[in-house]
């Protein structure tokens, strides 16, 4: 089996079998891409430490100290750019301290021992929740590993700062009336487990095993899932709320509940203000019922 990288003029390519997958440092064959060219004339592949606010390098990572940033390309292969698409050109192959560089989009780095390229997600994969650094990727991976769920796609709103989880229910058959408030409830205890509360999806949408979208390439069909919420042929759904007791408990709810336009009644006594706001947010309004696409 050959394997290559995608931006295949600046990593070599290597001869792999496939019955005998090896690891670097936990890193499993996947995310290796080859070994990474370096100052060869005809291409290099570095690791972009910090760039400049019109998007240039300001800084590479040195080669082998594993640094992970995004991975840029410079050398002779680089073209001059895309075909009358000025505004993406400028926007992707910019100047660095090595010269003229492809920004690839994908966050990796070079691994010191060995000097291959493990590549860990894709830069617009990279979201900013009220100021901590949040790799949807990551979350995505965490709920994948819930009993409950076969595969997984993470969304994001960036204005509304609510997180929203399409799952892929295990389970071969699933009855959303009797099962949807369990798997709510199973996959949100299960992500705050493994995740910082900032990163813990505040919504969730199930889709039966069987009508999980991909693309003609076999991945996660992400247009496709948010077409359906669009469309109301999937609804956001929220594990039942905890009734607040009297005293504090209730005095908060009213209080979060002024502040943001919530029903009081909706908040939960075990709620957080992210989920809170998520009743708030909800994309497309539809809070509260699962519609699994049949």
């Amino acid at each position: 089996m050959l394997q290559t990288y995608a931006r295949m003029e600046s990593v070599q390519s290597r001869r792999l079998v496939s019955s005998k997958r090896s690891r670097i440092d936990g890193y499993d064959e996947p995310s290796r891409a080859g070994k990474a060219y370096d100052g060869d004339g005809f291409a290099f592949v570095r690791v972009a430490k910090s760039f400049r606010d019109d998007g240039a390098v300001a800084e590479f990572a040195d080669p082998g100290d594993a640094n992970t940033g995004e991975i840029v390309i410079g050398g002779a292969c680089v073209c001059e750019g895309y075909l009358n698409d000025a505004a993406l050109t400028s926007k992707t192959f910019v100047d660095s301290p090595l010269g003229r560089v492809y920004r690839s989009g994908d966050v990796g780095f070079v691994h010191a021992a060995s000097g291959d390229l493990i590549l860990l997600g894709r830069i617009d994969r990279r979201v900013k929740i009220r100021g901590n650094r949040v790799e949807l990727d990551d979350i995505e991976a965490a709920l994948k590993n819930c009993a409950l769920v076969a595969d997984a796609a993470i969304a994001f709103d960036a204005t509304a700062q609510v997180i929203t989880a399409h799952a892929r229910v295990k389970a071969p058959t699933f009855d959303a009336t009797t099962e949807a408030w369990m798997y709510a409830a199973a996959c949100e205890f299960h992500c705050r487990s493994t995740l910082p509360k900032h990163a813990t999806p505040s919504n969730f949408v199930f889709i039966t095993h069987n009508n999980w979208p991909l693309t003609s390439s076999g991945k996660v069909d992400r247009v496709t899932l948010d077409s359906w919420l669009r469309q109301g042929k999937t609804r956001v759904f929220r594990p039942d709320a905890v009734t607040p007791e009297r005293g504090l408990e209730s005095i908060v709810a009213r209080a979060w509940s002024a502040a943001l336009g919530v029903d009081a009644a909706a908040i939960g006594a075990l709620d957080s203000i992210d989920q809170v706001r998520s009743i708030h947010w909800s994309p497309y309004d539809r809070v509260g019922v699962v519609n699994v696409v049949p």
